[in-house]
């Protein structure tokens, strides 16, 4: 028996126990992780030399400019990509250029608002904002849709072909990040070729799945459900982008960069876990609930087990880490430990996906913007006067709320079916 073939028997005996099609998480994780692993070393990569070559200040403006784009960015109907994943699951593959085209027209109202604030920045005289708003206005809206291709191949389930797009895009936007970096360690420059090199890589993509596709066909709410989606979300990015925004005014660039390195490790466990809910979409969206509801929650504490385990993990390393790639990051140790217990609030993060998945629109509006706006509220309360810490105890406190009421509305939600 050749060791495919020995994989293929093992992952079958073990679905019994884990109830879930092992098979298609093993084959798509493969690819999916073959994609991520490429990504984290390109991205430790450039994260070393942020740290060794950009000075904290420098770091910290560039994180606070992004955190403007993030927040203009819900202009451009974020939520719309999602929608389009479940639509083109379904077989609607004619809704991939109906949904750029939306997302476009609806950047450009993002960009007007970028153009309004670079003015009101200039009358200010804050040539930083400034100029930071004019690049925003003129880079936002191929920045915010160069992305769509990854939608696309994630509805058909072919995460083969999106993971060698997105190791050519990493490779080749890495490779300009470091450049600049080494020759030119000021914000703009890096600021630029990081929108630029990102945007125009994935747009040849996005033309591409354009020029092949044949079937037009398109569904008739896919714009609908993800206006929907997105407007459920925008509380939630404003909280998320809310704390570097609240540190950099309160705390300064400095205490913003240091932030910002202290939760990378978090960031990256999540957005590694991430893939998991990346696989699972296209499956949830082809299912009837009756046969995905009733064993997520074993499921979800068999993932809370294996995540507590390298949370544990990390507790013990993070000093190592930090004082090998980040050595002027020293002071970011003892907030980065803390933060990566937020890790183990992941696994609740699938109950919105199949909310999503089955359309529950109340229950997400519900859960998304009253926790996130309990997190804004936290946020000015807690920043000012406890500065990081603060931060973190808003984190915490909110995830901790969130985690408990979105496990009451899927329990609500899906009564029958528990």
């Amino acid at each position: 028996m050749s060791l495919k073939e020995k994989i293929y028997q093992i992952l079958i005996k073990t679905q019994s126990v884990s109830q879930t099609d092992n098979v298609y998480l093993g084959k798509q994780l493969f690819f999916v992780g073959i994609n991520y692993a490429v990504i984290f070393i390109f991205g430790l990569l450039t994260s070393v030399a942020f740290a060794r070559y950009v000075s904290k200040e420098a770091y910290g403006q560039y994180q606070y400019l992004f955190s403007i784009l993030a927040i203009l960015g819900v202009f451009s109907l974020r939520g719309i990509a999602a929608s389009l994943t479940r639509s083109i699951a379904r077989g609607f593959e004619g809704s991939f250029l109906l949904s750029i085209k939306k997302r476009l027209a609806w950047a450009a109202a993002g960009s007007i608002v970028a153009l309004i604030m670079a003015g009101y920045y200039f009358f200010k005289d804050n040539a930083f904002l400034a100029v930071g708003c004019l690049l925003i206005a003129a880079l936002m809206p191929i920045y915010e849709t160069a992305d769509m291709y990854q939608a696309y191949l994630e509805g058909k389930k072919d995460f083969r072909q999106r993971a060698k797009l997105n190791i050519l895009a990493q490779i080749i936007y890495s490779s300009a990040i470091l450049a600049v970096i080494y020759f030119r360690p000021q914000v703009f420059p890096i600021f630029i070729v990081s929108l630029l090199f990102s945007a125009a890589v994935k747009w040849l993509f996005n033309l591409s799945i354009i020029k092949k596709t044949r079937n037009k066909e398109t569904e008739n709410d896919v714009i609908k459900y993800g206006k929907h989606l997105s407007l459920i979300t925008v509380v939630n990015t404003v909280a998320q982008q809310l704390n570097k925004i609240l540190v950099f005014h309160f705390l300064g660039p400095i205490d913003l960069a240091i932030f910002s390195f202290a939760n990378l490790p978090q960031s990256q466990a999540t957005n590694a876990l991430a893939n998991l809910r990346t696989i699972a979409y296209p499956k949830i969206s082809e299912k009837d609930k009756d046969i995905l509801i009733k064993a997520w929650f074993r499921k979800l504490l068999l993932l809370t087990f294996f995540i507590a385990l390298g949370t544990i993990f990390y507790l013990f390393i993070a000093p190592f880490l930090f004082k090998i790639f980040f050595p002027n990051y020293m002071s970011s140790v003892k907030y980065s430990q803390i933060l990566f217990l937020l890790v183990l609030f992941f696994p609740v993060s699938f109950l919105p996906l199949i909310l999503q998945a089955q359309k529950k629109q109340k229950e997400l509006y519900r859960w998304n913007i009253s926790t996130s706006l309990l997190e804004i509220v936290l946020f000015f309360l807690l920043i000012p006067p406890f500065g990081l810490w603060g931060l973190i105890y808003a984190e915490f406190a909110t995830k901790a709320v969130s985690c408990l009421y979105g496990v009451y509305l899927f329990k609500k939600v899906f009564a029958k079916n528990l």
